[in-house]
């Protein structure tokens, strides 16, 4: 193995981190390409389901022991214009009984920070930052990828992790680029007082409203409240994330509670991403390049999942190449094992994808359609909805 080219991940973020660390486990040679001067993520929160904490905890990432995350014991389903809960989810008790992993919360920047250190540990894991990829030149045996300043890296194989703007699928695979959803999101972080930490807003919850929904949780360890609003929107952002006024986002709030409105006020600073959606890909793989997380198959974050596809998608190719017992120097084997991977990875994300364009509808239903979701969610329960995901949280994925 020390004589072939190492593997190469594209993008230091959760796919291709976990991607690396899940590699290395296996007893290969990697090396992650980061364009960026050290670990960075865009966003805010994110939320991680236990089919993602228990992939985390397989590769010894402490992410149920770190002091930045928050546990989620309930979520709650509120309808926006009455004030009301709807349904009360129990994930933080079935989570930890019936899918053996808890369900928490994080900023994104303290997620990528404990992979980083986890890989910058791991001796078979070399880190390269400031190698903004140019050009990747794909070869029978090797492939050759060239930076901004002209260095080159040779590769056995290389994951493009690259998220929804992917240079390396634009290159490479005959995908159209990124479509606008038709919603945006905006996100702030709002500091929590010692009051707001004995009150509910230490409570997940989903507010819901005509063309518009509202999403809160504790983020370092209950210290900050990651809040986003999605918003019906026709007009797309010209940049993928540019600073918001508040002014943009209260006139859909306006029948909403006052406790709401002075939360949304009280907000330091916000910031707005265009929602992209990506058509479907013929393939994840060509030319000994694999397309992993974001820049295979985005999803719309309704499902509060794209962080865990990220997370097991750089834990299961692991799994395919060990199953070949591919070394890097049968480039059959690595095809082969790619395609294994993305006909089991396939079904998986498509249902993901769906659900959470679903999700987006129900949230955002106006008239007596608002009317009868809300009776339907009151008549299910929170044990009887949460059962509904059983499919999505109880995942394993497949042993060697």
């Amino acid at each position: 193995m020390s004589m072939q080219p190492p593997i190469c991940i594209i993008g230091a973020g959760i796919a291709g981190l976990t991607a690396a660390l899940a590699l290395a486990r296996q007893g290969n040679n990697v090396c992650v390409l980061e364009r960026a001067g050290g670990p960075a993520e865009t966003g805010a929160g994110i939320q991680l389901g236990p089919n993602a904490v228990r992939i985390l905890e397989r590769l010894d990432v402490a992410i149920s022991t770190s002091s930045h995350i928050h546990r989620t014991e309930h979520i709650e389903i509120m309808d926006g214009l009455s004030n009301s809960c709807l349904a009360s989810l129990p994930v933080g008790v079935r989570t930890r009984s019936d899918y053996g992993a808890a369900y928490v919360t994080i900023h994104r920047q303290d997620l990528i920070s404990l992979l980083w250190n986890k890989a910058r540990d791991t001796e078979k894991i070399t880190l390269r930052t400031d190698f903004d990829v140019r050009d990747l030149q794909t070869g029978r045996a090797r492939n050759l990828l060239v930076s901004a300043t002209d260095e080159t890296i040779e590769a056995g194989f290389v994951i493009g992790a690259d998220g929804i703007w992917s240079r390396t699928r634009q290159e490479l695979f005959a995908t159209p680029p990124p479509r606008y959803s038709g919603k945006s999101a905006y996100r702030a972080l709002i500091p929590l007082s010692e009051d707001d930490k004995a009150s509910d807003f230490l409570t997940t919850r989903i507010w819901m409203a005509p063309r518009v929904h509202l999403v809160h949780y504790p983020v370092r360890g209950g210290a900050l409240l990651n809040v986003v609003a999605i918003i019906d929107e026709a007009t797309r952002s010209p940049e993928w994330s540019r600073p918001a006024d508040i002014v943009q986002i209260l006139p859909h709030f306006a029948d909403w509670p006052d406790t709401i409105i002075q939360r949304l006020n009280s907000a330091p600073g916000w910031s707005r991403w265009s929602l992209a959606e990506l058509g479907p890909a013929r393939s994840w793989f060509r030319d000994n390049v694999l397309l992993i997380g974001d820049a295979a198959h985005p999803v719309l974050p309704f499902l509060a999942q794209g962080g865990g596809l990220a997370i097991e998608d750089g834990f299961e190719i692991a799994l395919h190449l060990a199953r070949h017992n591919d070394t890097c120097g049968d480039m059959t084997n690595i095809a082969d094992a790619c395609r294994d991977f993305e006909m089991s990875r396939r079904p998986r994300v498509q249902r993901v994808q769906a659900a959470s364009r679903r999700n987006g509808k129900i949230y955002h239903m106006r008239g007596v359609a608002r009317l009868g979701r809300n009776q339907v969610i009151q008549q299910l329960g929170g044990e009887r909805l949460l059962r509904q995901y059983d499919w999505l949280y109880a995942y394993h994925p497949p042993e060697k």
